[in-house]
């Protein structure tokens, strides 16, 4: 019998996501592709885990879950929003233990880092920290309306974006990606030109960027373009 022949996607959720922010992914992903959505401590299931105390110890705690994944062979990153930047860090972290590297990165959602996050909304009140939340139409509606699971679900959502935010504000890691990088952006994102085009900075390969019709979540809930490219990335790889 022939062995069938699959890459390997790590890929890590958003600011108070979990190994299921993607799962709608599978409908148009191709056979060939194996996708790891990793799981952050504090929530699914490593609920009862401790939330790393900053962003780069987030980074380390997914090592332990990418390892096995990784020493499979060849794989892709993949990381929207804050996970984008985590998918950066945690390059980072493996080439600094000689670990192996992804064939390829793809990065949506979120600038180059070395820029102060703007509008920060960690510090903010209950009511107004949702309200910002809520214009990034990400968080089911059924969880806005219901004050039970706001509460539930604020306290790693917060510490999200305050690890987030304070890794931005002092950012100083001037590590490179040496493998292609695809990034993808919507036009009502925050995201400016300057932000986006300096991910070139941190690539030593010419980047591949697009800019989507939506918000920040407009291609993550229809994902049929981002899977369509993943899946031809893939044929390179297997």
């Amino acid at each position: 019998m022939l062995e069938t022949k699959s890459l390997n996607v790590i890929a890590i959720p958003f600011a108070g996501g979990d190994r299921y922010s993607y799962r709608h992914f599978q409908t148009y992903l191709g056979s060939a592709i194996n996708w790891h959505t990793i799981e952050l401590p504090g929530r699914g299931i490593r609920k009862k885990e401790e939330i790393p105390e900053n962003f780069e110890r987030m980074a380390e705690s997914l090592i332990t879950q990418a390892e096995p994944i990784m020493n499979r062979g060849p794989f892709g990153l993949f990381g929207h929003s804050m996970g984008a930047l985590l998918g950066y860090h945690l390059a980072l972290m493996l080439h600094e233990k000689n670990m192996p590297q992804p064939v390829w990165a793809f990065f949506t959602g979120f600038g180059a880092p070395g820029f102060k996050k703007k509008n920060p909304i960690s510090h903010l009140d209950s009511d107004q920290f949702w309200n910002r939340v809520a214009s990034q139409n990400g968080v089911p509606i059924s969880v806005l309306n219901s004050k039970e699971l706001r509460d539930y679900f604020e306290p790693v959502l917060r510490h999200d974006f305050t690890a987030l935010e304070k890794y931005c504000n002092n950012f100083t890691e001037s590590f490179v990606l040496t493998c292609p990088l695809y990034l993808r952006r919507g036009t009502e994102e925050s995201i400016t030109d300057m932000e986006f085009m300096a991910w070139q900075k941190f690539c030593t390969k010419p980047i591949d960027q697009q800019t989507y019709e939506g918000d920040h979540f407009t291609y993550i809930k229809n994902p049929v373009d981002l899977c369509n490219k993943i899946n031809n990335l893939s044929e390179n790889w297997i």
